[in-house]
Parts: structure tokens; sequence; C-alpha cells
């Protein structure tokens, strides 16, 4: 079996459904969501296609890694560069600020590197909002390969030389330790589950064992039973996905189109000609995406977030979806004819020792570049200098406060706390008074992913109380991101899978309620420390794009400052809907305990006339990106602190007179 003699136009018709699945997806087609699963099809057909040619080779004697990763390069590289250089140099135009530019050139190093999908694991979730601002995201899928492009022929050829040609035996044996590792991980790091080889490797083994054994029904009936079983295999993942999601993917979900691939690869072998299936692929179109596919997958997500990027829109619509898709088959099929296919089939530079050094060229080309590569309008732009949202200005270190004497407060919850700590800091000094900041979890809540909860969320709650007796802190402040801990999920983040569980004694509650109950806990156990005074801060308005690029965007384009607020602030009924969950406990919370002060930062950036809450104003923007405030922000918005610093500073005072008394 050779990858230029042996053809089959099932597999083309295979990459053609895997292809289409992942693009329906990537456009937003609500009835694929599961489209995301077209990866792990490709990683099947790439497994059994790769482990065919070697073992061909291996059998015959003919095996070169020389002839192979030269292979590779021609099929894989050519391409790829081209592409990666376009979307460079059309980002330069379109990306504003070091936010957005540093991101992609990390990305284009690591691409160029063959190893994207550490960056990726790295650096976002594949479900994450921020994923979907990457135009290179999508490369993840050929760093898995080609790490296993690298390790597998290796590994077979080490088989056949010292095994006595047990490949078969071993293979399996190494297929049933990564599903494995991919069915457990899943539950403690989707991320890493996701992206690397170990946990992605069983994917491509499928097809390896599929290639290794050539199994296939000796009747045509049989073999077209395989092949039906398969396609429904593959498909019903695709269409219920999104709503049948019992497990944190990939792990075991990703098992149904890994079999699914595995059986039509195994019905298609020696298929007649005269089958339904065969006649079927006559209709050259699923043949023709098939053979495109590859530039296509390269091609469709840079032009999806670069059209998203530019004219700033989060969701497209079906007209958009489609010229989209339009463009990038059109874009394909000109860089399979031109790039592609010439240098797979040797048309051009069919000596190895100018394809090497042609290869490093291509690859300088693009590292070079995103090494230094600078927007024009990156540096000084409107809002892009205020795109920092976690600064803390003081020089005591976090060690220190924890070991004072005393404190007069504490400052504590998330990011959303973080994002605070400058003008608390800055207030604190103005007014005298000391401050502990933490991360601390509702007591007896337990922010959990897929059921496996953080042990340290407990214990880090227990030291803060130890903390709170010892210190005699008097007041407590507590900032969370609280519409996205009851949701579970952002609201662009399909899968995210967390759970706020409320565990105490026989009760088990969830998202609100459970929100409720835990901070009825600690309220409750707060005061009984001698806390006089808890204020929680209120969920704070969240635009629809990255706040510093996206208006500096728009104010390049000529928009008026109601404009941009209009395009990417949070209207009131948007921010309502978000949260009123989180509000119905908090306004429960207040009323039952005359401690409780809820801090709400909304008035102070909503608009009355245009009933939505302003992400901007004409010098700074309230936000660092599209939920934390940024610096200027939180200076901008310090006042709703006054009262609860004059209530403190007053009670120092008393406390200061009653000593000395």
């Amino acid at each position: 079996m050779s990858e230029d003699k042996v053809y089959r136009r099932d597999i083309d018709a295979l990459r053609a459904l895997a292809i289409l699945v992942v693009l329906f997806f990537h456009l937003g087609f609500t009835t694929f969501n599961g489209g995301f699963i077209g990866v792990d099809i490709f990683f099947v057909i790439s497994g059994f296609l790769i482990t065919g040619i070697i073992k061909s080779s291996l059998e015959k004697g003919t095996f070169s890694f020389a002839t192979f990763y030269e292979n590779r390069i021609r099929r894989i590289l050519p391409v790829l560069v081209f592409i990666v250089f376009c979307t460079m140099v059309a980002f330069y135009f379109v990306y504003f600020g070091r936010t957005e530019m540093r991101p992609l050139q990390s990305s284009i190093k690591r691409v160029m590197l063959a190893m994207p999908n550490i960056y990726f694991y790295l650096n976002t979730g594949y479900f994450d909002p921020s994923a979907q601002t990457m135009p290179l995201l999508h490369t993840w899928s050929l760093g898995v390969e080609e790490q296993f492009y690298f390790l597998f022929p290796l590994f077979m050829w080490l088989c056949y030389k010292y095994t006595n040609r047990k490949t078969l035996r071993y293979t399996v044996l190494i297929t049933v330790c990564s599903f494995a590792a991919s069915s457990i991980l899943v539950f403690y790091s989707q991320k890493f589950t996701f992206f690397m080889l170990p946990t992605r490797a069983w994917e491509l083994l499928f097809g390896a064992i599929l290639a290794l054994t050539m199994y296939t029904p000796e009747s045509q009936k049989n073999k077209r039973i395989l092949i039906y079983i398969g396609l429904l295999c593959m498909l019903v993942p695709v269409f219920t996905y999104d709503t049948l999601f019992f497990f944190p993917f990939p792990g075991l979900m990703a098992l149904a189109p890994c079999i699914g691939a595995t059986l039509y690869l195994s019905g298609g072998i020696n298929l007649s000609e005269d089958s339904c299936i065969t006649k079927f692929l006559k209709y050259k179109f699923f043949v023709f995406i098939g053979l495109i596919s590859y530039s296509l997958y390269l091609w469709h997500w840079p032009l999806i977030i670069l059209y998203k990027s530019f004219y700033l829109v989060t969701k497209l619509s079906t007209i958009e979806a489609f010229a989209l898709l339009g463009v990038s088959i059109l874009l394909s099929y000109l860089s399979w004819k031109f790039i592609e296919n010439p240098f797979r089939k040797k048309m051009v530079f069919r000596k190895r020792k100018v394809l090497y050094p042609l290869a490093l060229s291509g690859m300088a080309l693009c590292l070079i570049p995103a090494l230094s590569i600078t927007s024009p309008f990156a540096s000084g732009t409107f809002y892009l200098d205020d795109n920092e949202f976690t600064r803390k200005p003081s020089p005591i270190t976090y060690q220190q406060m924890w070991e004072r004497e005393s404190n007069d407060f504490a400052f504590i919850g998330d990011s959303h706390a973080s994002m605070w700590l400058g003008v608390v800091d800055n207030l604190s000094k103005e007014y005298g008074l000391n401050y502990l900041d933490s991360s601390v979890t509702p007591q007896n809540t337990i922010i959990q992913k897929y059921r496996f909860a953080d042990p340290n969320d407990m214990s880090r709650w227990e030291n803060f109380t130890k903390l709170v007796r010892k210190q005699s802190i008097h007041t407590v402040f507590w900032s969370f991101r609280w519409a996205f801990q009851v949701k579970g999920h952002d609201e662009n983040q399909k899968f995210a899978n967390r759970e706020m569980i409320y565990e105490n004694g026989n009760k088990k509650l969830s998202f609100a309620p459970a929100l409720l109950e835990g901070l009825r806990d600690a309220v409750k156990t707060l005061l009984s420390l001698g806390v006089r005074d808890i204020y929680i801060m209120n969920t704070i308005p969240e635009p629809s794009f990255d706040v510093p690029p996206a208006a500096s965007k728009l104010k390049h384009r000529g928009f008026s400052l109601d404009e941009i607020n209009r395009h990417i602030g949070e209207s009131l009924s948007a921010y309502n809907a978000r949260t009123k969950a989180v509000q119905e406990v908090f306004t429960q919370l207040a009323a039952e305990f005359p401690a409780v002060h809820i801090i709400d930062i909304g008035p102070l950036l909503f608009d009355q006339e245009a009933q939505l809450y302003n992400a901007v104003t004409d010098e700074i923007s309230y936000y660092g990106d599209d939920d934390h405030l940024s610096v200027a922000g939180a200076e901008a918005l310090k006042e709703v602190f006054f009262p609860a610093f004059r209530k403190m500073k007053q009670y120092k005072i008393e406390q200061e007179h009653n000593a000395r008394q």
C-alpha cells in the first residue's frame, strides 16, 4: 500500500464529511454543534494511511526515514507555510495592540516548530471564548499529527527489526494505555487531554490497527453494513453532542466518532464497484471537497477570525457564513492546485537537497517577522494602554499580610477581586488601613469541574477564617465572577462543565441555591468571628468583545463614542437576563443579614438614554478585556468604595480610642 498508488474515493468522501462538519461548527450552525468531532475522524484516517505506507515499505524492505519525512514535508509544509504567511500579513492590518498581536506571533512560532498544540494547551482551551480570537488555533491538530509522524515510524521500524514483527500487539497495548489515560485525565485536565499527543494517540492508533490487520468482512453486504454503522456513529455525535454531553470531551466521548471512522474505513476495503456507496461516490462534489480538505482546513479558520475581528461580530449571519464558506473553498482549491498538489506529486523541487533548504527558508519567512512584527496601529492607539487589569503596587508581600498581628479588612475572591487591588491598596494607604487579600470560595461551596472537587477550596476557607479571628478583621469584601459560577459557564463557552455544589451533611444543591446556602454559611461564620460588615461586589457588566482593541478599531474607523458603546457595551436587558439568579441571591442575603451590603458599579456605567452599560469614555477603557476592569477603569470607579472606607476608618478611630482608655 502506498500513498500515491492506492486511491480510495471513499476515503476522500470521509475527509469531506470530516471537514464539512468542522466548517459548519466553526461557522456557527447550531445544528452542527458537535462538528468538532471531524478532527477525530481526520486522526483515524491519518493513522490508517500513514501506517499502511510504513507497513508496506517495511515488508518490502524499502522503508527509508528520509523518504518518509520528505513525503510528509511535501504533504504538510508548503501550503501550511503559505497560509500562515498570508495570515500573518492579513492580521498585521487588522489586529490592534500587543494583546492581540503577541498570541498570534507566539502561535506562528509554535506552528513552524511543529508544536502548536503545546502552545494552545498552555495558553487557552479549545472551547474557551479567548480561543475564538486565535487565527491559528486549528493548527493544534497538525501538531498532534506531526508529533505522531515523528514517533510512530520509529516505533514500527523498531518492532519490525527487533520484536519479530509483533507490531500489532504493541500497537494495541499503546492504544489501550492512551485511551485509558484520555478517559481518566479528561476529568482532571480537559485541556491536556484535548491538545496533547499521549491522550490523543489512541485515535490515530485506531486507524493504525486497522491498517495492520486490514480487516474487512468477506461479503459485500457486511461491508456496506459496516459503512452504514460507521456513518451513524459519526453523524449522531455531530448533531447531538451539544445536548447529550454526558462527559467532558474527548475521553469516552471521542470513542463513538473514532469507532465510526474505523468501521467506515474497514467496510470500504475492496468494496465492489456496483455497491450503492460506490455509485454515490461517482458524484464528484464530496470527492472534490475531500481532495482539497487539507487546504480547506487550513484556510477556513483564519478567514472566519479575520472577518469577525475586522467587522467586530460575535456570531455570523447565515449569509456571512455561506459567503465565508465559498471564499474558503475557492482559496482552498487554488492552493491545492498550485501549491499542495505540485509539491506532493513532485512536480516542483523534485530533489531532496533542494526541498529541505526551501522548507527551512519558508519556515524562516514566517518565523523571523513573527519575532518582532508590530501592527502600524499597535502603539499609542486610543485605549490600548489601558488593557492591564491586575496591578498591586504595594511593597507589602502576600506573606507579610498573612503574618501581621492585625488587619482591618480582607479583600477576597477570584480574578474579579484582583482587578480592584490597585484601587484597594491605594485607598488603604490613604485611610491608614491594613488589609489581607486571598482567593477564597464560599464556605461549604465547592466549585467543581466534572464533579472532581478542588480539595484546596475548603482548606483555603479554613485558613482564612483562622486569620480573621487571629487578626481581628472587622470587614470583608468579596468580589467574584458570580454569574459565571452560578451558570456554570461563560455565555460563549459551551462545554465548561463547571458546577457550584453545596455540600453540608445530607444537603446537596447546585448553582444558585448552592451559592445562597454557601454564602449564608459564610456570613454566619464571619459574623461569629467578629466581622461587622460584609461587602459583596455585584456582578459587573460584561461587554461583547475584548474592549481595548475593539474600541480602538471602531474609533480608528470614525465611530463616535456613543456608537462604540452601543456596539460593544452590554445592554440592560442582557445584563438582567445574565445576572437574574445572582441578583435574587444577593437580595435575599441582604434581607436576611443587615451586615451584608451589595456594592454595585453598574449605575456609574449606565447610559439611561441608550439603556446599556458603557465600556469606554473618550479618555479610557473601563475594561482590560471582556470581563475585567482595567487599571484605569477601576480607578475611575473607585468612588463606590468611599462609604465603606469611611466607615472602616471611623471604626478604627473608635478602636484606638477605646484602647487608650
